[in-house]
């Protein structure tokens, strides 16, 4: 059961969490365990979609490398969601798939994020490029520049 934590880093003022929209799709990119493809287009993901595997039971995604049809499957965890803050040292998942059958190597970052500042929650940003705001109740500026985001893969029994 190979698991990938999402983790992010950015350039922050005025910010005091960024976490995913729930719920969202999920749209990533993967590498084909088999043939070591990449996947051209993004595949998207919905964590609230349940679609039958052959192998049995349900995913949230169930797709064919479009090289080699070796069969992908991923599976948000919906109990994992986290945020990512500033401020902390250390490294809180945003979430966690399992992903059978390829790696996820790319993450298309989109609009589905709440930024959190002391006064204001913004809801939809857009992450994908450099994004300021302003909190009027605090009345400080809020920005996010340089937002990255990576999956990192699970050691066993974590």
């Amino acid at each position: 059961m190979p698991q990938y934590s999402l983790l992010a880093s950015a350039e922050t003022e005025g910010v005091e969490r960024i976490q995913p929209m729930r719920p969202r799709d999920w749209g990533m990119k993967v590498e084909c365990d088999s043939c070591r493809e990449v996947s051209p287009n993004y595949i998207y993901v919905d964590e609230t979609e349940e679609r039958e595997n052959a192998g049995g039971g349900t995913r949230n995604a169930v797709f064919k490398c479009s090289f080699c049809k070796t069969v992908i499957t991923v599976d948000v965890d919906p109990s994992s969601y986290g945020a990512y803050y500033p401020e902390s040292e250390d490294d809180t998942p945003l979430v966690v798939m399992e992903v059978r059958g390829a790696t996820p190597v790319e993450l298309d970052v989109g609009s589905n994020w709440v930024v959190v500042s002391e006064g204001a929650t913004f809801e939809g940003a857009d992450l994908s490029t450099d994004w300021m705001e302003y909190d009027e109740k605090s009345g400080t500026a809020v920005s996010v520049s340089q937002f990255e985001v990576s999956f990192h893969r699970l050691k066993k029994g974590k």
